[in-house]
């Protein structure tokens, strides 16, 4: 096993927290398609690696991005890094069509299994930069993920985030506190989108903030 696997496997253990796995993530691979592997060998570990299933930490945070989302419907939604599509399945029911994708094969086999009967809803393995679409989206959904890429992948990752937004669309990513600024710097330099909307929720297990991006004169209000 791969010195990321073993130290993947260790956090299963309760050895790591997330933050320090992000901290390895960050300094062995960043998050490139020919590390699927890692990462789907932590899938491999366990069928829900990170509680997804039963944490009341993580399902309420669904419900508070839930609930910020300024519409009670979009026309396409896309899902970047689905895991095994817990939150998935429920933003589903606010969308006319959806697509989630996520490195892992393993992850996304248990997430079209769990959507299964939801006909609109679209699986597919990649990582975001090869990830192509002839239709923007609406509604791009960015949770728990962009802390795994390194400083300097800003532009890259904003520019492309941006290029799958319609222009009457919205960015939402969700991540650790201390992590929200660097990637609102990265929206407000390197693309036309701008800060819409920050909701520090202060969890006693892990603060988190959900931030809303959109084009330049357009707003996340309701």
């Amino acid at each position: 096993m791969s010195t990321l696997g073993k130290r993947l496997l260790k956090l299963l253990q309760g050895q790591y927290s997330r933050s320090q796995l992000v901290w390895h993530a960050k300094n062995l691979v960043g998050l490139r398609t020919d590390n699927a592997k890692h990462f789907d060998d932590f899938y491999l570990q366990s069928s829900d690696p990170w509680h997804y299933e039963t944490s009341s930490y993580e399902n309420k945070k669904y419900q508070a991005t839930l609930a910020s989302l300024p519409l009670p419907h979009y026309a396409r939604v896309l899902e970047v890094a689905c895991s095994i599509g817990v939150f998935t399945e429920q933003m589903a029911k606010r969308a006319d069509f959806m697509h989630a994708f996520d490195l892992s094969p393993t992850a996304v086999k248990r997430a079209a299994e769990r959507c299964r009967l939801l006909p609109h809803l679209h699986f597919s393995v990649c990582d975001l930069a090869s990830f192509q679409t002839d239709t923007a989206f609406d509604l791009v959904l960015c949770a728990e993920m962009l802390y795994y890429f390194p400083a300097g992948y800003e532009k890259r990752i904003t520019q492309k985030l941006a290029a799958l937004t319609k222009p009457d669309g919205i960015v939402v990513t969700v991540m650790e506190a201390e992590q929200g600024d660097r990637w609102r710097q990265g929206f407000e330099q390197h693309t036309n989108m701008k800060q819409t909307l920050c909701l520090m929720m202060p969890a006693p297990e892990r603060p988190y903030e959900i931030r809303h991006f959109a084009y330049q004169g357009k707003t996340s209000s309701t």
